[in-house]
């Protein structure tokens, strides 16, 4: 696909719409780990996001993509109906997920599949009853699906003599485990995610680990950093809640600013982004602040006489520090 970049769950490519704070983007170019997007009503405001965020982003929910919804009626890939596009192209959003959350996804896919082609046909019934009799069957069905839709070489010989009773229990091309017994409850789950959202809602929670992108982009970040240290970080001493009501005012003031000068607002933090960013300032810094260096070298000194030792490197104490990129270029 030209000039696009997918990733789990999100799809960067040209032809798309991108729903992004009430307004409708495309995406433009991507530097690096950068991605840019240009209002589609007004193509001079752009904004930018790191895709660790996007991908955070779109994990949430705070991000719709309509894909191909920029193409003509006429060459979109398939029929008009933009969900119709999101279901024939779940594959394409899905491409870019780890194989073990993809062999978890395709299994689930298989026994939704099986569920609801044997249900369709009469065999059995959507209770828990029914389900938890017939889950044999089931999982039959889908592995015979997963043959069907992802066959292998000598794969259908070898599920055979498993089923017979002469071989071990063989795997589907790309590591796919064949489909265990599960719940009825579990399976029923699943169906509700299926019909709701199609294959890509199948897809577990895991997919949202390890991503330590913040939700919010640099700008954002920058100025709740500054309204935080102006507010927060005086000899006013000023609470928690006082500063939490300054610093969305100074959102507010800004978004004004930015809405003169034709640019994308910025996302206003709610009250527990702004304490949190409180709470992760370097507790020595806020003392000196807030109370003056005297003060803050008062609460912070030393027990007593210290350690006492008697040799060089008879004590030797390591500790980390995580701090923003942005309190020491600031």
């Amino acid at each position: 696909m030209a000039n696009a970049s997918t990733h789990p769950t999100f799809s960067l490519d040209m032809h798309h719409i991108y729903q992004i704070h009430d307004a409708r983007y495309r995406f433009i170019y991507l530097t690096g780990d950068q991605a840019s997007f240009s209002n589609i009503d007004d193509p001079l405001k752009v904004i930018t996001y790191e895709t660790g965020t996007l991908h955070r982003l779109s994990a949430t929910g705070k991000i719709e993509v309509i894909l191909y919804g920029l193409m003509p009626a006429d060459l979109r890939p398939v029929a008009n109906d933009f969900e119709d596009v999101a279901n024939d192209f779940e594959d394409i959003v899905l491409a870019g997920l780890p194989p073990a959350l993809r062999k978890r996804l395709e299994m689930r896919h298989a026994l939704v599949q099986a569920f609801l082609q044997q249900k369709a046909d009469g065999e059995i019934k959507g209770t828990d009853d029914s389900i938890k009799a017939n889950m044999q069957m089931i999982v039959l069905a889908a592995e015979d699906y997963l043959v069907e839709e992802m066959p292998e070489l000598g794969y259908v010989e070898a599920l055979n003599a498993f089923r017979a009773g002469e071989g071990r229990k063989p795997k589907a091309r790309h590591g796919v485990v064949i489909p265990d017994h599960v719940s009825p409850r579990a399976l029923r789950g699943c169906v509700v995610l299926y019909n709701k959202g199609g294959k890509k809602a199948l897809v577990d929670k895991s997919v949202k680990q390890g991503n330590r992108f913040s939700a919010f982009t640099p700008d954002e970040r920058a100025l709740m950093a500054q309204l935080v240290r102006k507010h927060y970080m005086s000899l006013q001493r000023k609470t928690i809640v006082m500063t939490i009501v300054d610093v969305r005012r100074g959102f507010e003031a800004e978004n004004k600013l930015r809405a003169e000068q034709g640019l994308a607002p910025l996302r206003v933090p709610g009250r527990e982004a702004i304490r949190l960013h409180i709470k992760r300032l370097d507790k020595f810094h806020v003392l000196v602040a807030r109370f003056g260096q005297k003060e803050a070298m008062k609460k912070m000194r030393a027990v007593k006489t210290g350690l006492e030792v008697i040799r060089p490197y008879e004590r030797v104490e390591m500790d980390e520090w995580r701090i923003d990129l942005l309190a020491i270029l600031a």
